[in-house]
Protein backbone atom coordinates (compact mmCIF):
# COMPACT_ATOMS: atom_id res chain seq x y z
CA UNK A 1 0.00 0.00 0.00
CA UNK A 2 1.40 3.47 -1.10
CA UNK A 3 2.33 5.80 1.84
CA UNK A 4 0.53 8.95 1.96
CA UNK A 5 1.95 11.85 0.36
CA UNK A 6 3.66 14.61 3.24
CA UNK A 7 2.67 17.79 1.55
CA UNK A 8 5.19 20.18 2.62
CA UNK A 9 6.11 24.50 2.24
CA UNK A 10 9.56 25.98 2.36
CA UNK A 11 10.14 29.90 3.38
CA UNK A 12 13.58 31.05 2.99
CA UNK A 13 15.14 34.54 2.01
CA UNK A 14 17.69 33.21 -0.25
CA UNK A 15 16.58 31.53 -3.51
CA UNK A 16 19.24 29.21 -4.15
CA UNK A 17 18.30 27.19 -0.51
CA UNK A 18 14.85 27.57 -1.34
CA UNK A 19 14.96 26.13 -4.68
CA UNK A 20 18.03 23.67 -4.12
CA UNK A 21 15.90 22.04 -1.24
CA UNK A 22 13.26 21.82 -2.98
CA UNK A 23 14.58 19.52 -5.88
CA UNK A 24 15.95 17.75 -3.38
CA UNK A 25 12.80 16.57 -1.35
CA UNK A 26 10.81 16.41 -4.32
CA UNK A 27 13.42 13.78 -5.67
CA UNK A 28 12.36 11.89 -2.66
CA UNK A 29 9.15 9.19 -2.54
CA UNK A 30 5.95 10.35 -1.34
CA UNK A 31 7.76 14.00 -0.46
CA UNK A 32 5.70 16.99 -2.03
CA UNK A 33 6.76 20.65 -1.74
CA UNK A 34 3.50 22.54 -2.68
CA UNK A 35 4.42 25.73 -1.84
CA UNK A 36 7.69 28.40 -1.52
CA UNK A 37 7.85 31.47 -0.13
CA UNK A 38 10.46 34.17 0.52
CA UNK A 39 8.73 36.94 2.25
CA UNK A 40 6.75 37.72 5.78
CA UNK A 41 3.20 38.54 4.21
CA UNK A 42 3.78 35.40 1.35
CA UNK A 43 4.35 32.43 4.22
CA UNK A 44 1.34 33.31 6.04
CA UNK A 45 -1.07 33.82 3.21
CA UNK A 46 0.30 30.69 0.99
CA UNK A 47 0.69 28.28 4.63
CA UNK A 48 -3.47 29.71 5.00
CA UNK A 49 -4.10 28.75 1.68
CA UNK A 50 -2.02 25.19 0.74
CA UNK A 51 -2.31 24.30 4.50
CA UNK A 52 1.13 22.00 4.16
CA UNK A 53 1.74 19.00 6.12
CA UNK A 54 5.28 20.30 7.36
CA UNK A 55 6.37 23.87 7.08
CA UNK A 56 10.40 24.42 7.08
CA UNK A 57 11.35 27.91 7.44
CA UNK A 58 14.43 29.89 8.26
CA UNK A 59 13.22 32.41 11.05
CA UNK A 60 15.48 35.06 10.08
CA UNK A 61 13.94 36.76 6.86
CA UNK A 62 15.10 39.46 5.14
CA UNK A 63 12.08 41.60 5.40
CA UNK A 64 10.49 40.36 8.44
CA UNK A 65 10.71 38.01 11.59
CA UNK A 66 9.99 34.00 10.90
CA UNK A 67 8.98 33.66 14.45
CA UNK A 68 6.32 36.38 13.96
CA UNK A 69 5.12 34.56 10.80
CA UNK A 70 4.79 31.39 12.87
CA UNK A 71 3.14 33.10 15.83
CA UNK A 72 0.76 34.18 13.66
CA UNK A 73 -0.28 31.15 11.90
CA UNK A 74 -0.77 29.43 14.72
CA UNK A 75 -3.30 32.17 16.04
CA UNK A 76 -5.16 31.54 12.53
CA UNK A 77 -5.42 28.22 13.23
CA UNK A 78 -2.78 26.66 10.85
CA UNK A 79 -1.98 22.72 11.26
CA UNK A 80 1.24 22.51 9.24
CA UNK A 81 4.16 21.03 12.03
CA UNK A 82 7.14 23.67 12.22
CA UNK A 83 10.87 22.64 11.15
CA UNK A 84 13.66 25.64 11.57
CA UNK A 85 16.10 25.61 9.30
CA UNK A 86 18.79 27.67 11.30
CA UNK A 87 22.34 28.56 9.96
CA UNK A 88 23.07 28.68 13.19
CA UNK A 89 21.49 28.82 16.90
CA UNK A 90 22.40 31.24 19.08
CA UNK A 91 20.68 31.48 22.88
CA UNK A 92 18.64 34.45 21.61
CA UNK A 93 16.74 32.61 18.65
CA UNK A 94 16.69 29.58 21.19
CA UNK A 95 14.89 31.49 23.45
CA UNK A 96 12.23 32.89 21.00
CA UNK A 97 11.57 29.28 19.92
CA UNK A 98 10.67 27.88 22.98
CA UNK A 99 8.12 30.12 23.29
CA UNK A 100 5.96 28.74 20.99
CA UNK A 101 5.16 25.16 19.97
CA UNK A 102 8.16 24.24 16.89
CA UNK A 103 8.30 20.44 16.11
CA UNK A 104 11.92 20.08 14.54
CA UNK A 105 15.25 22.04 15.01
CA UNK A 106 18.43 21.47 12.00
CA UNK A 107 21.29 23.28 10.96
CA UNK A 108 21.30 24.03 7.12
CA UNK A 109 24.97 22.60 7.16
CA UNK A 110 22.93 19.46 8.16
CA UNK A 111 23.67 15.94 6.20
CA UNK A 112 20.86 15.95 3.18
CA UNK A 113 19.47 12.54 4.84
CA UNK A 114 19.23 13.95 7.79
CA UNK A 115 16.96 16.67 6.50
CA UNK A 116 15.12 14.21 5.03
CA UNK A 117 14.82 12.12 8.07
CA UNK A 118 13.39 14.96 10.33
CA UNK A 119 10.58 15.57 7.82
CA UNK A 120 9.61 12.06 8.02
CA UNK A 121 9.83 12.22 11.84
CA UNK A 122 8.08 15.13 12.78
CA UNK A 123 5.43 14.02 10.36
CA UNK A 124 4.98 10.96 12.42
CA UNK A 125 4.83 13.19 15.36
CA UNK A 126 8.13 12.98 16.86
CA UNK A 127 10.17 15.97 17.90
CA UNK A 128 13.42 16.15 15.84
CA UNK A 129 16.39 18.46 17.29
CA UNK A 130 19.73 17.75 15.87
CA UNK A 131 22.36 16.93 18.12
CA UNK A 132 24.67 19.96 16.83
CA UNK A 133 22.01 22.24 18.50
CA UNK A 134 21.52 20.43 21.61
CA UNK A 135 25.80 20.38 21.90
CA UNK A 136 25.62 24.37 21.03
CA UNK A 137 22.37 25.01 23.72
CA UNK A 138 23.89 22.95 26.70
CA UNK A 139 27.10 25.30 26.50
CA UNK A 140 25.42 28.67 26.35
CA UNK A 141 25.62 30.91 28.77
CA UNK A 142 21.77 31.61 29.10
CA UNK A 143 21.04 27.60 28.73
CA UNK A 144 23.73 27.00 31.69
CA UNK A 145 22.08 29.20 33.77
CA UNK A 146 18.32 28.16 32.83
CA UNK A 147 19.56 24.58 33.76
CA UNK A 148 19.55 25.11 36.96
CA UNK A 149 16.43 26.03 37.66
CA UNK A 150 15.58 22.56 35.01
CA UNK A 151 17.35 20.93 38.03
CA UNK A 152 15.61 22.20 40.86
CA UNK A 153 12.27 21.28 38.94
CA UNK A 154 13.53 17.52 37.93
CA UNK A 155 14.23 17.20 41.75
CA UNK A 156 10.08 17.61 42.45
CA UNK A 157 9.76 14.57 39.97
CA UNK A 158 9.12 10.88 41.12
CA UNK A 159 11.45 8.09 39.43
CA UNK A 160 8.76 7.15 37.42
CA UNK A 161 7.68 11.02 36.05
CA UNK A 162 11.50 11.56 35.27
CA UNK A 163 11.58 7.95 33.27
CA UNK A 164 8.40 9.31 31.13
CA UNK A 165 10.22 12.46 30.68
CA UNK A 166 13.35 10.79 29.43
CA UNK A 167 11.59 8.75 27.26
CA UNK A 168 9.42 11.81 26.01
CA UNK A 169 12.67 13.26 25.38
CA UNK A 170 14.02 10.51 23.54
CA UNK A 171 10.97 11.00 20.95
CA UNK A 172 8.81 8.42 21.99
CA UNK A 173 5.22 8.39 21.76
CA UNK A 174 2.83 7.55 24.32
CA UNK A 175 1.71 4.08 23.04
CA UNK A 176 5.78 2.75 22.96
CA UNK A 177 6.57 4.13 26.44
CA UNK A 178 3.75 2.80 27.57
CA UNK A 179 4.90 -0.82 26.31
CA UNK A 180 8.09 0.00 27.36
CA UNK A 181 7.11 0.48 30.92
CA UNK A 182 4.12 -1.92 30.97
CA UNK A 183 1.77 0.52 31.55
CA UNK A 184 -1.51 1.83 29.76
CA UNK A 185 -1.54 4.33 27.55
CA UNK A 186 -3.90 6.32 30.42
CA UNK A 187 -1.42 6.04 33.10
CA UNK A 188 1.41 7.47 30.58
CA UNK A 189 -0.88 10.97 29.63
CA UNK A 190 -1.88 11.16 33.30
CA UNK A 191 1.85 11.01 33.93
CA UNK A 192 2.32 13.88 31.39
CA UNK A 193 -0.07 16.36 32.71
CA UNK A 194 1.60 16.08 36.42
CA UNK A 195 5.25 16.29 34.98
CA UNK A 196 3.98 19.35 32.93
CA UNK A 197 2.89 20.44 35.85
CA UNK A 198 5.70 20.50 37.92
CA UNK A 199 8.14 21.54 35.20
CA UNK A 200 5.77 24.25 33.86
CA UNK A 201 5.63 23.30 30.51
CA UNK A 202 2.97 22.78 27.95
CA UNK A 203 3.26 20.68 25.58
CA UNK A 204 6.21 17.65 24.40
CA UNK A 205 8.16 20.35 22.76
CA UNK A 206 8.54 22.23 25.46
CA UNK A 207 9.51 19.15 27.35
CA UNK A 208 12.49 18.07 25.15
CA UNK A 209 13.44 21.05 25.03
CA UNK A 210 13.25 21.46 28.83
CA UNK A 211 14.97 17.97 29.02
CA UNK A 212 18.23 19.39 26.96
CA UNK A 213 18.33 21.78 28.83
CA UNK A 214 18.97 19.89 32.18
CA UNK A 215 21.12 17.70 30.25
CA UNK A 216 18.93 14.35 30.85
CA UNK A 217 19.89 13.64 26.86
Amino acid sequence: MKSKTITIMLADSHPICLYGLKHIIESQENLSVISTARKENDIIEKALLTNPDILIIDPKLNDGDGFKSIRILKERGCKAKIILLLENICSERYMQASKINIEGYILKTAELDKILYSIREVNSGAIFIDENIEKELKHSDECINMSKLENQRLNILSQREFEILRLVASGLRNKTIAEQLYISEKTVKNHLTRIFKKIEVNDRVQATLFAIRAGMI
